[in-house]
């Protein structure tokens, strides 16, 4: 379960546009119990992204 510093991070980078795109988290849930499982992706969208 999130802490609440953990919670509050991610509610500040979404404020500032900040996001895991769809795509990195599908392939992260796919490697899910597999020998290839991969670590939490990192935010790959930021606001000045077009």
């Amino acid at each position: 379960m999130p802490t609440e510093d953990t919670l509050r991070e991610a509610i500040r980078d979404a404020d500032a546009g900040v996001f895991v795109s769809s795509e990195k988290v599908h392939g992260w849930m796919r490697s899910w119990g597999t020998a290839a499982e991969q670590p939490r992706p990192e935010p790959d969208i930021f606001p000045d992204d077009t």
